[in-house]
């Protein structure tokens, strides 16, 4: 386990702890005695072993009681398949305590033990997070979590309303169209969003889940950021015509990487569709698209969409790249 502080003192220092040889839920007690006795921490970043077990997550809990001033709380559990979903009530029930925390970011990618059921735990908590303003969660490859509980996921978030910046991973997933529906509108109310990351590749996402996401993210007028991964799924060219109309309708948007990396309906209709909307960004100075391993895509028409884009760009447009198998163009 590897932990970083950070201390609102005279002058801000940072102090590391390395647990990561721990074997299960043991040689903690020292660790857990440190936090408790920085009261004022306002950073901790817990990179966590991967013997790390649920009752330690509890004492860890227990420990950030006394973090009052927390702003910022990180944990990494990748690949910690002794975690389950009594861990993340735990978790749950110690972030309910965090009243002023700004930023929360959790890694839970690849922990096979976990399920729907702590997915819901988890949800509980985002109640009580009223001052959240950046939320990142990572559930990569957690196979177990089925689409009906994600839905309901997204409707405890609801009071997240001042958040500015996400970033949620759900590749790997079994998750559906249906399951954008209440992702698509908690979103649509985030009025002061400006940075978005989502990242949905090899889910079951068709056209119809595609435009959803679409029709909602035009609705944020402060949105700068965007990053959205929409490979290996089942959407076609109309659906990449739908997105790019809804995204041109993004005013401030400065930075937009779109990701059709190994869809295979789409083709060279796809970037006609981009090369007619994507110039009306007039905000816009970087762009990257993505379509490695696209089979229906030709090299002479992604040659093409870059040059249109190239000559029809206004505004303040610096950088453009396109990805494909055949190389980069930019």
């Amino acid at each position: 386990m590897n932990v970083n502080f950070e201390r609102d003192l005279e002058k801000e220092f940072q102090n590391r702890l390395n647990l990561g040889s721990n074997r299960p839920g043991t040689s903690l007690n020292k660790f857990f005695k440190t936090i408790e006795s920085m009261d004022k921490v306002l950073k901790l970043d817990i990179q966590c072993c991967e013997n790390m077990i649920d009752s330690s997550l509890k004492n860890l809990i227990e420990s950030l009681k006394r973090l009052s001033c927390l702003q910022s709380f990180a944990l990494n559990f990748l690949y910690c398949d002794t975690i389950t979903d009594k861990g993340l009530e735990n978790i749950s029930q110690g972030l309910k305590r965090l009243r002023f925390l700004k930023s929360l970011n959790l890694k839970l990618s690849c922990c096979q033990n976990l399920t729907s059921k702590g997915l819901l735990n988890l949800g509980e908590a985002f109640k009580y997070l009223n001052s959240l303003q950046s939320f990142a969660l990572n559930f990569c490859d957690c196979k177990k979590i089925i689409h009906q509980e994600f839905s309901r996921f997204f409707k405890d978030l609801r009071r997240l309303t001042g958040l500015k910046s996400i970033n949620l991973d759900f590749s790997y997933c079994n998750l559906t169209d249906q399951d954008l529906i209440p992702f698509s509108k908690w979103i649509r109310g985030l009025t002061s969003l400006k940075s978005i990351k989502l990242d949905f590749w090899f889910i079951n996402l068709t056209d119809e889940g595609l435009n959803t996401i679409g029709e909602n993210l035009q609705r944020l007028d402060s949105l700068v950021f965007l990053d959205l991964n929409v490979g290996n799924t089942k959407i076609t060219n109309q659906g990449v015509q739908k997105l790019a109309q809804d995204l041109s309708k993004l005013s401030s948007l400065r930075i937009a990487n779109l990701s059709f990396h190994k869809c295979s309906e789409i083709t060279d209709q796809a970037l006609h569709s981009l090369g007619e909307d994507l110039p009306k960004l007039r905000s816009l100075q970087s762009l990257i698209l993505d379509f490695y391993d696209c089979q229906g895509i030709t090299f002479e028409n992604l040659e093409n969409l870059l040059k249109s884009l190239k000559s029809r760009k206004i505004g303040k447009w610096r950088k453009i790249t396109i990805h494909s198998s055949e190389k980069a163009h930019s």
